[in-house]
C-alpha cells in the first residue's frame, strides 16, 4: 500500500476537464504526482501526461526537476513553460491510498480508497494551499495488462464497471 498525491492542472476555463466530460479525443490531462505523506515540493515531483485519443490512451512521465535537459521544442518542456508562465494552472489535489495486486495471468489489479479532493492554488514560489476538502464514498478497482484477458474478466465479473476519473470527480464535486 502507498499513498498518491496528484496536483491536476487545466486553463483557466477548464478546457481540459470540459473535454473529459464530453468524450471529446484526442484529449490531456496534467498531473504533478508525488507519493507518502510528504508535503509537495515542485522539483521532487512526476510531471504527468495522460493522452486520449480515439482507439488508445497512453500516459507518459517524467520528474519534474529533469525537464531543463530537454530542448525547447520539447511536449515536455512546453508543458513546465505553461505551468511556470500560469497558462495551466493547479485545480485540484487527489489524494488515496492504493493496494497492488496480479494475478498468475500477468493482470494486475489496484484499489484505491481514501480518496480526498481538495481545491489547489499555487502562491508564487510553487508552494501549494490547500482548500475545501471533500472525501469521495466509493473506491476504484481497476484492471489493467493484456485487454483480451482483463475484458473477459470484467465480463464474467457481477460487478458494475463504470467511467471513473478522480479528476473529473473532484471537480464536479469542488467547483
Amino acid at each position: 500500500m502507498r499513498i498518491i498525491n496528484s496536483i491536476y492542472f487545466d486553463t483557466l476555463n477548464f478546457d481540459y476537464h470540459l473535454l473529459g466530460e464530453e468524450g471529446i479525443v484526442p484529449r490531456d490531462k496534467f498531473r504533478l504526482r508525488w507519493y507518502g505523506s510528504i508535503p509537495f515540493e515542485i522539483n521532487q515531483s512526476i510531471l504527468e501526461i495522460k493522452s486520449a485519443f480515439y482507439s488508445f490512451r497512453e500516459k507518459r512521465s517524467i520528474n519534474f526537476n529533469e525537464i531543463d535537459c530537454f530542448k525547447e521544442s520539447d511536449f515536455f518542456f512546453k508543458i513546465k513553460n505553461k505551468i511556470h508562465k500560469k497558462t495551466l494552472i493547479p485545480t485540484v489535489r487527489v489524494s488515496y491510498k492504493r493496494f497492488y495486486y496480479e494475478n498468475d495471468n500477468g493482470i494486475r489489479a489496484t484499489i484505491d480508497y481514501g480518496i480526498n479532493y481538495q481545491k489547489c492554488l499555487f502562491l508564487d514560489d510553487f508552494k501549494p494551499i490547500y482548500l475545501n476538502a471533500k472525501n469521495d464514498d466509493l473506491n476504484l478497482l481497476e484492471l489493467k495488462g493484456d485487454s483480451i484477458p482483463a475484458s473477459r474478466i470484467i465480463m464474467n465479473s457481477k460487478i458494475n464497471w463504470t467511467r471513473f476519473s478522480k479528476y473529473s470527480r473532484a471537480m464536479l464535486n469542488l467547483y
